[in-house]
């Protein structure tokens, strides 16, 4: 919310005052509003907002990335201490904390087996614990780890085991795996991944992990080549979990590092001073690290999010629509009949309610292309300034707190986190009513209409 190409909102508003006939807004023009909520929401959310979500148990720290648990598929050999045995005495032995979801023996499936059901030589089962307990379970119980190929990664005789990581990721909206199982992806022979285990708040998955259909949010348990291990990253579009001792940072020569400062600092500066618009200074700024070879052309093209591109590409002509339909007029016509009884001021407030409510249903980008020419249309017909009202729209649009659809990094967090969706109400909720009666006065101050 602070400068011009803090949020996608900022920048779309922003195209929507140069259609209205005005220049775009300054570069740092949205900081006195951003900078203010920042402070304010940072000091709620510690000092109040962290008690209005519910405490749940964990062992350490590094479990709230693991609130449930993983999938993992376990074979019984025959150096399995309890061949034979039931369920029951296997969790007698071992005093682990686990689960048993499901028993694949010879193709026949055995779901939610009971604790008289006997684990024979060749059995594979489902199970779901934490991944932190996983050595101390295979060395406990001799049971062998199955991952998508029996011929796993530490065995490639080029490959030394401290070669190999171990890695924790969650999917990120845009990656190549959504929507597919690691069977239609080919982890193995396409990227040199093996898939070890699967965690997803709130399911019990009993199926095999070759067929589990990934999701965004989704946190994965990875063998990877430690060569390999950014570049998978990238690929497959995931975050690592750095709490497990991921390493994100690359070491880059010194170099490199100030001239793509450089690139940065200058493209800021010259958008500041007017001299270039924001969306020219920052394109060429990409191309420049291009050409200065601080990016490849394949790390420049996957950088970019085609869907998004081609998302606002036609929700602009959307708006355009709403624009020349007439719709957006009506739309601002509703909303003045409804603050008739009240200031002009408290258009601003319905008008980010409306953005609120929206957002948190569809994302950012999405609302504010949608609700810019509605504030285009209200400036219009009251005949005042669309600053404040295009302010607004960037505020409320950038302010999806109630759902953890609203914005990616919502839902993120989800998993990993172990949330639930009643959690984002409660500390969204207090956090929205706080945008509202800080962001609106302070626009209005700031924009008089």
């Amino acid at each position: 919310m602070i400068t011009g190409i803090g949020t996608p909102p900022n920048l779309i508003v922003s195209t929507y005052r140069i259609q209205a006939g005005y220049e775009a807004f300054p570069f740092f023009s949205y900081a006195p509003v951003g900078i203010t909520l920042s402070i304010v929401g940072i000091l709620f959310t510690a000092f109040i907002g962290w008690r209005l979500i519910p405490k749940r148990d964990s062992k350490n720290i590094s479990d709230l990335f693991d609130i449930e648990g993983y999938l993992f598929e376990l074979i019984v050999t025959d150096s399995y201490k309890l061949a034979g045995k039931t369920l029951r005495e296997f969790y007698k032995e071992f005093k682990i904390e686990m689960n048993v979801l499901s028993i694949i023996r010879s193709d026949h499936k055995i779901i939610a087996p009971r604790a008289n059901q006997q684990l024979l030589i060749g059995d594979i089962i489902i199970i779901k614990a934490l991944s932190t307990d996983l050595s101390n379970l295979i060395k406990k119980t001799g049971l062998k780890l199955k991952t998508i190929k029996t011929d796993v990664l530490t065995e490639d005789p080029q490959l030394k085991a401290d070669e190999v990581a171990l890695v924790e990721v969650v999917l990120r909206e845009e990656s190549l795996l959504i929507g597919r199982t690691a069977l239609e992806t080919n982890l193995r022979n396409r990227y040199n991944v093996n898939l070890v285990a699967v965690s997803r708040k709130g399911v019990s998955h009993v199926e095999r992990l070759k067929s589990f259909r990934f999701q965004r949010g989704d946190v994965l348990l990875i063998q990877v080549p430690e060569s390999i291990l950014q570049d998978t990253y990238s690929k497959l579009r995931v975050l690592p979990l750095a709490e497990r001792g991921v390493d994100l940072s690359i070491e880059k020569p010194k170099r490199n590092q100030i001239i793509t400062l450089g690139i940065f600092l200058t493209s800021i500066l010259l958008t500041t001073l007017g001299i270039i618009p924001v969306q020219i200074a920052f394109s060429s700024a990409a191309l420049l690290l291009v050409f200065t070879k601080m990016l490849t052309p394949r790390e420049f093209y996957e950088a970019i999010e085609w869907p998004t591109v081609v998302m606002l590409g036609s929700l602009f002509a959307l708006g355009n629509g709403l624009t020349i339909s007439g719709a957006s007029d009506t739309i601002a016509n509703g909303l003045m009949k409804l603050s008739f009884a009240f200031s002009p001021g408290m258009m601003v407030v319905l008008l980010m309610v409306l953005t609120m409510s929206i957002t948190n249903l569809i994302s950012s980008s999405a609302t504010a292309v949608l609700m810019g020419p509605i504030a285009l249309s209200l400036a219009a017909s009251m005949g005042v300034s669309p600053d404040p009202l295009l302010m607004s729209v960037s505020v409320a649009a950038s302010s999806a707190f109630l759902t953890p659809i609203g914005h990616q990094s919502n839902i993120l967090v989800m998993g990993p986190g172990g949330y639930k969706f009643r959690d984002y109400w409660r500390l969204g909720l207090p956090l929205s009513i706080l945008v509202l009666l800080i962001g609106a006065p302070l626009i209005l101050y700031i924009w008089p209409l």
